[in-house]
């Protein structure tokens, strides 16, 4: 990794850990039961790690689980970026499994959903020991970057193709995938048109991304039928609002069933991934119950 982008990545990592500075670092906290940092896969020690949230009292207790995929432009932050988002979610009586993912340049988009195929494959495996009641259909949900991912993800899971071109298994267990503020239309610029997030890789790297398979989650919808998901949006967020509600429109257009939702400033200025960054907010109670009904059927 270069130095500009290992200097832009401890600056936006430490953005984002401010929010966890004084109480709220300890909100919901004394509520539940933690076990941080498990090792999912070999290798790529930062990365391969994930953390397990329960109600207190019931970490082997069989509960429904939500995996939480954190953003950052694939390119920055941490599971702890979710952290209290994933700890509210477990409050509510689930199993969440916050986890890390190898970012670019270390991993191309590919190698991304690999690493979130792989923490579906664990759960199979460790469902016993940490009391994932894999029966229930899993929520999948992630923010900004994260909510890309697992629209990506719910692609992948819907059509043998992509898994083999993407080089990932199907789980066993069934999935509902919900996406906050998501950034629909990522793509790896052209030579000198790059944006902010690719702006630390090299004309090398770069070339080397789009030897894959385009991840514009329109091209792919195109091509293979998006299976229903829910999309979380407000119009305070000044980077993903237009493209989410453009995707909404694009779904319908398709005639593809999915759940649309937009929350409007109450007692807070909402901005992008408001539900995830300040879970607390009265308006984020509300999007983050909406995704718990999503995933039981109820929307």
């Amino acid at each position: 990794m270069n130095e500009q982008l290992e200097k832009a990545r401890a600056e936006k990592n430490r953005e984002w850990l401010i929010n966890l500075e004084g109480e709220r670092g300890n909100l919901y906290l004394d509520k539940l039961d933690v076990e941080e940092n498990i090792r999912y896969a070999e290798g790529w020690e930062q990365y391969h790690v994930l953390d397990v949230y329960a109600p207190k009292g019931k970490m082997r207790e069989k509960l429904p689980v939500i995996v939480d995929i954190h953003g950052g432009g694939y390119v920055f932050c941490l599971k702890e970026t979710n952290l209290i988002q994933a700890r509210w979610f477990a409050m509510m009586g689930y199993k969440v499994v916050n986890i890390n993912y190898r970012l670019f340049p270390e991993a191309d988009c590919r190698g991304i959903q690999q690493d979130v195929f792989t923490v579906f494959h664990w759960m199979e495996e460790n469902a016993e020991a940490y009391g994932f009641d894999l029966t229930k259909t899993v929520g999948v949900t992630g923010d900004s970057a994260g909510g890309h991912i697992v629209l990506l993800t719910a692609l992948l899971n819907n059509n043998y193709g992509l898994r083999t071109l993407y080089n990932v298994e199907k789980p066993s267990f069934s999935m509902k995938i919900a996406a906050t503020c998501p950034a629909c239309n990522l793509k790896v610029p052209e030579i000198g048109q790059e944006k902010w997030i690719f702006s630390g890789f090299t004309e090398e790297q770069l070339a080397e991304m789009r030897k894959f398979t385009s991840f514009s989650i329109y091209d792919l919808t195109d091509a293979f039928a998006m299976p229903e998901v829910m999309l979380i949006a407000t119009p305070g967020d000044g980077l993903c609002y237009n493209d989410d509600l453009h995707f909404h429109d694009f779904l319908l257009g398709k005639k593809l069933p999915h759940v649309y939702r937009e929350y409007y400033n109450q007692s807070h200025d909402l901005k992008h991934v408001f539900n995830v960054t300040f879970p607390e907010w009265e308006e984020s109670v509300a999007a983050n119950t909406d995704i718990l009904r999503y995933f039981k059927g109820e929307l």
